[in-house]
């Protein structure tokens, strides 16, 4: 199987100006949101497509609660092949596991109940999922909190759930019964999921190529005929993207409150899609045959999403023709050139390197007492930039790393057991910042230091992002006590 790539065309010829794309793009910039991959289709066609250096389109990345959605096509691929209905109790599944009697709200809950988010939540993301060593047997022994199919709950646990009971009546991983049925159909390839005791993390572990979203959302839009062939039923998409419940405990919301349906949610004006934690989305809007999707780190609870949201529907959808356009030559050119040259967004800067960098060379600055425990930072100079060195923790672990001036240092990030991209600045000459980005886990530090003239330095180090990595934080002095 060959990865397929989808066609680009000029928006123009979508009904859509370049401009459109050109405006956006600018807005992105002004106000430093941190896209990583952007697209934009169009009857089938990309009318823009973007990534933010150091990310690439052709890089994996992780999805989060989108996964939730391609969890929820596999179930529909269960429930076209026979193997499965959404009336089946969870726990017939995994007699296996039951610890002792169960509470009746345990014995009715079903499949349907658990894809409408109405499971009783036993647990949520902040609960079950992460906090036990068994998710999926602490999930179907605990109690649900109220009776199923009455209340919306957002519940990771049992999307998990979901994933396990796919394994267990295909005899496959969920990642392995996609790859014939969905990856392979669609040309994509070299997508991975997260697990949890050999078992798929359902609800958040898919990581894929921003092409590789826009195709999975592409197949649904077009009611699961992929070039000419049925890969998955209509009918199940039609009941799967729909309103199956009011969502009425949810307090992080994108677009106001349309409803759930089965791990999809609705937005405005009969669009559709997923959701995933810090902006990893596909929306279908039907009323113009659009598709977008995006990743990003966008914290939800900085507001920085439904910023996000807000202004894209605010500009994208502002000039669509139901017809193509006259092509513009000169804009379209613009617009393939800011494509090609989007760069992950930072604060102004001093051209050159500071001569501050020759005050702190090869000095160890003793951090005052803090909550993250680091005890000192020596920052000694490179050929291109400045190698960072923070001894922390009661073991005195070290956390080095080098940042180019002027560009990213890709290298692998001890503290988070990942690999990523560091970046520093001089905002002013005695002001740095630098910037970590990570590659597999969603988050990125920045660090903000005054580099004092009295063998001082004050530090501001703080994360973005999510709780899968080392969220380390600082805000103190530092001192040299060398002479």
């Amino acid at each position: 199987m060959k990865r397929s790539e989808l066609p680009k065309v000029s928006p123009e010829s979508l009904g859509i100006p370049s401009e459109t794309f050109l405006r956006f793009y600018h807005e992105l910039s002004i106000n430093k949101l941190p896209i990583h991959d952007f697209i934009f289709m169009r009857h089938g066609k990309v009318a823009t497509l973007g990534s933010w250096y150091p990310y690439t389109k052709d890089m994996n990345h992780i999805m989060y609660s989108t996964s939730k959605s391609v969890t929820s096509l596999a179930i529909g691929f269960c429930v076209d092949d026979g193997l499965l209905s959404l009336d089946d109790k969870v726990v017939s599944f995994f007699p296996e596991l039951i610890t002792g009697p169960l509470h009746e709200f345990n014995q009715m809950r079903t499949i349907r109940n658990v894809l409408m988010m109405a499971g009783g939540e036993t647990g949520d993301a902040t609960s079950i999922d992460r906090s036990y060593p068994n998710w999926l047997k602490t999930y179907l022994n605990t109690p649900p909190r109220v009776k199923p199919g009455t209340l919306y709950g957002y519940d990771s646990a049992g999307t998990h759930a979901l994933s396990a009971i796919v394994q267990k009546v295909t005899g496959m991983k969920m990642v392995d019964y996609l790859q014939g049925k969905l990856f392979e159909p669609l040309g994509i390839e070299g997508v991975y999921w997260e697990e949890q005791m050999g078992i798929n993390t359902g609800s958040r572990g898919f990581h894929c190529k921003i092409e590789d979203i826009a195709k999975i959302a592409l197949l649904i839009h077009q009611k699961g005929i992929w070039e000419g062939k049925r890969i998955i039923s209509e009918r199940w998409l039609e009941e799967a993207t729909k309103k199956q419940i009011e969502v009425t405990n949810f307090t992080s919301f994108v677009d106001g409150n349309p409803g759930y349906g089965y791990q999809f949610w609705r937005y405005r004006d009969g669009a559709y899609g997923s959701k995933g934690h810090g902006g990893q989305m596909f929306i279908i809007y039907p009323k113009y045959d659009i598709i977008w999707a995006f990743q990003a780190n966008l914290e939800d609870q900085f507001g920085r999403l439904s910023e996000f949201i807000h202004l894209a529907w605010n500009i994208l959808f502002e000039h669509i023709s139901d017809d193509p356009l006259p092509e513009n030559p000169e804009a379209y050119q613009k617009l393939l050139d800011v494509e090609r040259t989007l760069q992950f967004p930072l604060p102004e800067e001093m051209d050159a390197r500071s001569g501050a960098e020759d005050r702190v060379n090869g000095k160890k600055y003793v951090i005052a007492k803090n909550d993250a425990q680091i005890h000192d930072l020596v920052m000694t100079k490179t050929e291109r930039g400045l190698q960072f060195t923070f001894t922390y923790g009661a073991d005195s672990k070290v956390w080095q790393f080098e940042a180019f001036h002027k560009d990213w240092k890709y290298q692998n990030m001890s503290i988070t057991d990942d690999h990523g991209w560091a970046r520093y600045l001089w905002r002013n000459d005695d002001l740095l910042e630098c910037v970590i980005l990570l590659k597999e886990k969603l988050g990125s530090y920045r660090m903000i230091l005054y580099a004092g003239q009295d063998n001082s330095i004050c530090i501001d180090l703080f994360p973005v992002g999510w709780r899968d990595f080392n969220r380390i934080k600082l805000f103190g002095m530092g001192y040299c006590h060398e002479e």
